[in-house]
């Protein structure tokens, strides 16, 4: 009797604190609708771009999990890191950069022929429309399935492509590829999408930087936005509506399920008792919870967008009680520390361009960072969100650009995340996350590529 009068003053409890959770979800619900910000999946496919299926057929043939792979170095390959630049720009290939040029010759052909049909996608949304046929009643364990392209796949061949481009007598081919298969990754609409996208704009720049310093004409890459955190912005408001739309969509219908979602792993009867009494238990607790991930990842787009205060799980009072957003929210600061480096990373290297085209036509490199804030002062300057960049002329031909390692009290990239390379004394070319060194003089004179700019070549 003792237990039935306790199990049922647990369910009233649950059942109260279930209708307190609805209230709250639905206030957070109306207030995105309030600002016409999609909410659920049916959202985003209301918005998502026609596809064509037959590109997108043959894209995920390229770069599914289970597509054909070859092995490339753990990190990207860089002739002006590891090898001087003389013996680099005379098409002396090393073993590793022909290997991996022979052994993913097929894949790069493939790209450049599927890119130069037509438009393609290569995010979550490129395949949603054919993987959720009726999203008003996907489910958690239906979004699990969802085709997402593999970030190894994209980023082996980026390398790859950058090894083209560093090899070939005219880059410019390789890299109208690698500029489509950039911009074939933006607007996504998932974390992982963002962070592909970001991931494969550094290899894109760098090999753009390395060609510039051959010779070729920066202005079709200085054109090209810059705009990490708008994209990790972007894909914080898919995977709102993507995943955590589908979990506000089962709880406002009452249908939330974490059916072969489990804990620990395991297989044994204690473990899946455990996993249907936790999931039994969701049906109550989990409004509360899809209201803190909604109101969680509507805070992360914004602060990705615009700063203010960082966004802190551990503040929540509520979140003992989480339980699908201990599992599926990501850290939420790194995505978006990630987004600022990415960002600064492209602003040192514009402003890295900048100084090479002036030093080939004057000779000179500025005195100082006065004069080069002139020069350029809307990459110099810190702005409300990014920190400023430091110039310092450390010869008549090399310079070292980096990160102000103290930014404003408003900046969104913590003073800790921020280092400078360290060049050694004979080095003519270094760089890391934050900063950049290079000697123009050790580089040899080439002649400039000044043909008119030539599209991917069959």
């Amino acid at each position: 009797m003792v237990v039935l009068l306790l199990g049922l003053m647990g369910f009233i409890l649950g059942l109260a604190y279930r209708q307190e959770g609805l209230r709250v979800l639905e206030a957070e619900v109306q207030k995105l609708r309030v600002q016409d910000r999609g909410v659920t999946l049916v959202d985003l496919l209301a918005k998502a771009p026609i596809v064509d299926r037959t590109q997108q057929a043959r894209a995920w043939g390229l770069f599914s999990h289970s597509a054909v792979e070859w092995k490339v170095p753990s990190k990207p390959i860089s002739g002006l890191e590891a090898r001087c630049l003389e013996a680099r720009f005379h098409q002396e290939r090393d073993r590793e950069t022909l290997r991996v040029l022979d052994e993913s010759a097929v894949k790069r052909q493939a790209w450049r022929d599927l890119h130069q049909a037509g438009p393609v996608r290569l995010t979550v949304i490129g395949w949603l429309k054919e993987d959720v046929s009726h999203p008003e009643t996907a489910s958690l364990t239906t979004m699990v399935s969802v085709r997402t392209p593999s970030l190894l796949q994209l980023r082996n061949l980026a390398v790859a492509l950058g090894a083209e481009a560093r090899t070939s007598a005219d880059p410019r081919p390789a890299l109208a590829d690698l500029d489509a298969l950039v911009d074939a990754t933006r607007h996504g609409a998932s974390l992982m999408d963002g962070m592909i996208h970001v991931s494969l704009v550094q290899l894109r720049d760098d090999a753009w930087l390395e060609a510039i310093l051959r010779g070729v004409d920066p202005q079709p890459w200085m054109a090209l936005p810059m705009n990490a955190r708008g994209e990790v912005a972007e894909a914080w408001a898919g995977e709102r509506m993507l995943f955590t739309g589908v979990y506000v969509q089962n709880t406002l219908q009452g249908t939330i399920s974490g059916t072969g979602l489990y804990f620990g792993g395991g297989t044994s009867r204690l473990t899946a008792m455990g996993e249907w009494l936790s999931f039994r238990a969701l049906w109550f607790l989990a409004p509360h919870d899809a209201a803190f991930m909604l109101k969680t990842m509507a805070a992360s787009e914004d602060y990705c967008r615009s700063g203010g205060t960082p966004i802190s799980l551990g503040s929540v009072d509520i979140s003992r009680l989480r339980v699908i957003s201990r599992l599926a929210l990501p850290n939420v600061m790194e995505t978006t520390i990630t987004a600022v480096q990415a960002e600064q990373a492209q602003r040192i290297r514009r402003l890295a361009a900048r100084l090479i085209v002036g030093w080939r036509a004057s000779g000179h490199l500025p005195e100082d960072a006065a004069q080069l804030d002139r020069e350029c002062q809307v990459l110099m300057v810190a702005t409300a969100l990014l920190p400023g960049i430091l110039y310092e002329r450390r010869s008549a031909t090399a310079f070292r650009l980096a990160t102000d390692p103290a930014p404003a009290a408003t900046s969104m990239l913590p003073a800790d995340r921020i280092q400078a390379v360290k060049p050694g004394p004979e080095a003519s070319y270094a760089k890391g996350q934050n900063s950049l060194f290079l000697d123009l003089g050790k580089i040899p004179a080439f002649t400039p590529v000044i043909t008119p700019a030539v599209s991917s070549a069959k």
